[in-house]
């Protein structure tokens, strides 16, 4: 640390210890990810691995790394004995969790990293040493965590505060709580894999990430809690937690400012990722975000950083907040997750594409606003603008809400009235929906209790009236292939501008619309098309071989086309497994015997069945 940084270097063996504390540039190297072996032995408390503060004699926590090595625990199975946080880089914990001006910590790594301990007994309660969170970091630049293998109750990277430059690839994680997670703009999960275990019943999710995330390749299933206790179940999505600011009208406005009435007092805000920006909700310069150079609190104007396309005027409202701009979510597959992609809120130019959905709630793109009356200490507005849901394939259903389709919402918890538009220039096109008619969709979920495509502002948007129009408006719903559902479509009351043009269904879609718009809403209905006929079903991924350890609980799946959407049963050594009816199927926990059984789906619909090829278990 004195001399700048360096590398401590562990050959091959078994080390106990019970803190290590890292100074600037210092690298914990070993010889191999397998056979060097570190082991906690403390005795719980914050953390095993940290960063030294800035005060050390290294400075701020920068160049910083762990690689090729394997860290367990010497008492894996006493809860009370582990650390709250394996790994803890970069700032130390504090007022820089939430203010990114304050954060200084760059250039921090983990890689070919295997974390192992138990994932079957833990304790989510509370950060006194009990979770055995994998990662943790707070910084302002470039964190990058590759090839690492994180088994364990929390192993995973929780609760994380960066500013810009994240990079996760080729990981691998399994855990019974938590969330892959991290705050970055220029975001990016690629090639990684998650199963959870929802059968310990915990709050638990897949990845999380806020403004330019770019989520592609990833693999994840079981997000969730198997007791639907919990406000989880989360496969792959962006959030706005300490991201909503302000909103209201604007009294007046030039190239590049504005003069503001906002519903509360106007401040400068402390943001915790992103940039600070206006959206234009509302009138002329609809659609428009840009970034804020300066707020004038006494003269409630708000100057810009770029000059508007269209100068707003008295008929346009604004939201102050931090878009989650660019959320990129492109070629993920999610299995058995209570829930699935979820936009929510602030989403800008956001593109959900070629994502494959199974036996999980599809894609949701959430809105809402809040503030006065019904709270006088916040103001909440959270506008989707351009969001593009494209060539999806969304096939079963969840197995929370019994839904599964594409869609969005907006919430008017501040008034019954229409007050701005919160859902602006939406795609739904080239998707494929195969769901389940014979079950009701719940409403376990934030999404509305809706299969197939739906754009719902009212009565499931809190608070409103169903009187005014435009919550939602401009969406285009076309070419959609939809099978096996109740409804196909649904629009209703507060949606404004929809058009649904060269959508497919089939006998199996027992109402293609169900349509609430008014007359003067502006709805056009084209050149949809029932599908007559069937067609066998046709399997284009078969169930895959696993290896799971005694006690583990492999999930198998399967995709398949057909018309109608065929149906499904799992067997075991050719034998019929009672309930096993989905496109995917979690084994119970895996005993001696299990090794080297059998599973396979029978896949049918009207036309006849197929038979996939066996997935076989591995010791």
């Amino acid at each position: 640390e004195n001399g700048g940084g360096g590398v401590v270097y562990f050959p091959n063996g078994s080390y106990y210890i019970k803190n290590i504390s890292l100074g600037a540039g210092v690298v914990l190297e070993g010889q191999d990810e397998y056979n060097t072996k570190i082991y906690y032995n403390g005795t719980g408390g914050f953390s095993f691995i940290q960063s030294k503060g800035a005060n050390s004699l290294g400075g701020i926590a920068k160049l910083q790394g762990i690689a090729r090595l394997s860290i367990l625990l010497s008492n894996p199975y006493t809860v009370s004995l582990r650390p709250d946080v394996i790994i803890n880089l970069g700032d130390q914990w504090g007022s820089s969790v939430s203010d990114q001006t304050l954060r200084t910590a760059n250039r921090l790594f983990i890689a070919g990293v295997n974390l192992n301990y138990p994932y079957t007994i833990g304790d989510s309660s509370g950060s006194d040493g009990r979770r055995g969170i994998g990662a943790l970091w707070i910084g302002k630049e470039r964190v990058l965590l590759k090839d690492n293998h994180f088994t364990g109750w929390g192993a995973n990277n929780l609760v994380t505060f960066l500013n810009q430059y994240c990079v996760l690839k080729n990981n691998r994680f399994e855990y019974s709580s938590g969330y892959v997670h991290d705050t970055a703009t220029y975001l990016f999960y690629e090639n990684n894999y998650i199963k959870v275990h929802p059968e310990y019943n915990q709050d638990s999710h897949g990845y999380f990430g806020r403004s330019d995330a770019y989520m592609a390749y990833n693999y994840v299933e079981g997000a969730g809690d198997a007791s639907n206790v919990q406000n989880d179940g989360e496969a792959l999505c962006t959030e706005v937690p300490a991201g909503t600011f302000n909103y209201g009208a604007v009294s007046g406005a030039t190239s590049n400012s504005l003069t503001v009435a906002p519903v509360i007092t106007l401040v400068n805000p402390v943001v915790e990722y992103g940039n600070l920006s206006i959206a234009i909700t509302c009138g002329r310069g609809l659609g428009q975000v840009k970034t804020v150079a300066s707020i004038n609190p006494n003269t409630g104007v708000i100057t810009l950083s770029q000059p508007f396309d269209v100068v707003p005027d008295t008929t346009s409202k604004f939201a102050l907040y931090a878009p989650l701009a660019w959320f990129t979510v492109y070629s993920n597959t999610l299995v058995n997750c209570a829930k699935g992609i979820w936009g929510f809120g602030n989403q800008y130019d956001t593109l959900v594409a070629d994502n494959t959905s199974i036996d999980c709630n599809g894609v949701f793109i959430w809105s809402a606003r809040a503030g006065p009356p019904d709270t006088t200490t916040y103001a909440q507005n959270c506008p989707d603008f351009f969001v593009r849901m494209t060539r999806n394939t969304v096939t079963g259903i969840s197995r929370r809400s019994n839904q599964g389709g594409i869609g969005t919402y907006t919430g008017r918890f501040d008034s019954p009235k229409f007050y701005d538009v919160e859902v602006y220039a939406t795609e739904i096109t080239d998707n494929t929906i195969f769901g389940n008619n014979a079950i009701a969709a719940g409403s376990g979920t934030e999404a509305p209790p809706y299969d197939g495509i739906y754009v719902s502002s009212y009565p499931f948007s809190t608070g409103s009236d169903g009187t005014g129009t435009g919550d939602a408006t401009e969406t285009l719903i076309e070419g959609n292939l939809l099978s096996n559902l109740k409804t196909g479509i649904t629009l209703t009351k507060c949606d404004y501008g929809q058009l649904v043009n060269g959508n497919t269904y089939d006998s199996s879609v027992l109402a293609f619309m169900n349509n609430s718009t008014g007359a003067g809403d502006n709805t056009i209905i084209t050149s949809n098309t029932l599908t007559t006929g069937t067609a066998l079903p046709v399997i284009t991924i078969q169930p895959q071989s696993q290896s799971v350890l005694t006690n583990g609980t492999p999930t198998f799946f399967v995709l398949a086309t057909g018309t109608p959407a065929p149906f499904y049963q799992w067997r075991k050594n050719n034998v019929a497994i009672s309930g096993a009816n989905r496109a995917s199927y979690t084994a119970p926990h895996v005993v001696m015997g299990d090794n080297g059984s059998q599973f396979s789906v029978s896949v049918s619909n009207s036309a006849g069945s197929v038979i996939s090829s066996n997935a076989i278990l591995l010791p």
